[in-house]
């Protein structure tokens, strides 16, 4: 893989074309030969691009991860790509073989595959940034580069062990460079993906609805800052037994049906970190919006992560309510939205704040609409938040 083609002779031995061959040699075939052999010999002509250069520069970091910890996963020399790579041409015994497809099993066409793996020293480090190059074709049988993976194993990781993200080849309208976010199971590295030589097809964009903010006037993805402890927002982060509901039931739940109820703790520098998940619905069957659903992470005791799903008594209508705080304590976000349920047909209203809007407008869709939480609506949703964990404390 990765060899030069000097010529059609050397790009396919003459047993491969003779087997090539031996597949079209049916009468029905001959127009189709003499294509395929014409694309074989002018393959040569195309010029063999240089290598492909890709860069990956993770600057931003947040979560459960400081500045060391993040310094360590770069350097680690456990980094892997693995790059695939699609024939330029399917010639069925050159760059694809035949198989049986389908319910039929019938004869069908399949592109064969080539696949390069960098690891170690093929991989640059410096500072924030990984390099490496890869080939643009490999084989003397011209497969040109079509998909990357890069990923980190994490060993020790509670469930999801692997720092990854991919991007598939676009050999007309991709990108040349792209925000990217590796997500791991308390923290995430993001920043910039680029390439050069070819262009790509990008995962994330910038701004979007969650992470990435903005581009700054020097050229870099600005990404929203989170709570150290934001992530915890999953069970299987918390080692040992959960805790289960009082008994009796709290009121609140006690005429509704019950999914799952439960409150996790764990300590973490000297700091308590509980998550209460709680899904259940109302016992009712006039209406599509019956469920409720807590999410809700605290840090010693006070609510830094909240989120509620819940029906309106009143009317067949659907509530859900959101807010995060940062390390400072100040919100981060604000929001939720409203379902209405009408004729069997549904409308939905979007409500969004975030510390980067810089401003308000009422008509946006789903975006910045709405004015940062007052003080007494994040005191109303703190308490909300105490009176549920307290369902699960014995005093």
């Amino acid at each position: 893989m990765g060899e030069g083609i000097p010529g059609a002779q050397a790009a396919f031995p003459s047993r491969e074309i003779n087997a090539a061959m031996t597949i079209f040699d049916m009468p029905w075939a001959v127009a189709v030969r003499q294509l395929a052999m014409a694309l074989m010999l002018a393959m040569p002509a195309l010029a063999m691009a240089e290598d492909v250069e890709v860069a990956l520069d993770l600057y931003h970091f947040a979560g459960d991860l400081d500045a060391g910890q993040r310094d360590a996963l770069l350097a680690s020399p456990d980094w892997k790509v693995t790059a695939s790579y699609k024939p330029v041409v399917s010639v069925p015994g050159i760059t694809a073989s035949w198989s049986k497809c389908g319910f039929l099993a019938l004869p069908c066409l399949q592109d064969d595959a080539e696949t390069i793996t960098l690891t170690g020293s093929a991989i640059r480090r410096q500072g924030t940034e990984l390099r490496f190059s890869l080939p643009h074709y490999v084989g003397v049988r011209r497969f040109r580069l079509d998909y990357v993976n890069i990923s980190l194993r994490l060993p020790g990781q509670a469930n999801h062990s692997e720092l990854a993200t991919y991007f598939y080849v676009d050999h007309q309208e991709g990108a040349s460079v792209s925000p990217v976010i590796l997500q791991a199971d308390a923290f995430l590295l993001a920043g910039a993906l680029s390439m050069q030589g070819e262009s790509f097809r990008p995962r994330d964009y910038c701004p979007d609805q969650q992470e990435c903010q903005e581009k700054s006037g020097s050229g870099r993805y600005v990404f929203r800052p989170r709570h150290r402890f934001a992530f915890y927002r999953q069970g299987y982060l918390f080692p040992g037994p959960a805790q289960p509901l009082r008994q009796p039931t709290p009121p609140d739940l006690a005429d509704k049906k019950i999914y799952r109820a439960s409150l996790h703790t764990r300590q973490i520098d000297g700091h308590r970190i509980d998550f209460v998940d709680i899904s259940a619905a109302d016992k009712r069957e006039d209406c599509f919006s019956n469920d409720l659903k807590y999410e809700i992470v605290y840090v010693d005791g006070e609510a830094i992560s909240f989120s509620r799903r819940y029906p309106d008594p009143a009317q067949c209508r659907g509530h859900y309510q959101r807010i995060e705080w940062g390390n400072d304590g100040k919100p981060l976000s604000f929001g939720g939205v409203r379902v209405d349920w009408i004729n069997h047909g549904s409308s939905v209203a979007y409500f969004d704040w975030k510390a980067d809007c810089l401003s308000v407008v009422a008509g946006n869709h789903g975006e910045c609409n709405i004015p940062p939480p007052t003080m007494a609506q994040q005191a109303e949703i703190r308490a909300e938040a105490k009176r549920v964990r307290g369902w699960f404390l014995r005093h």
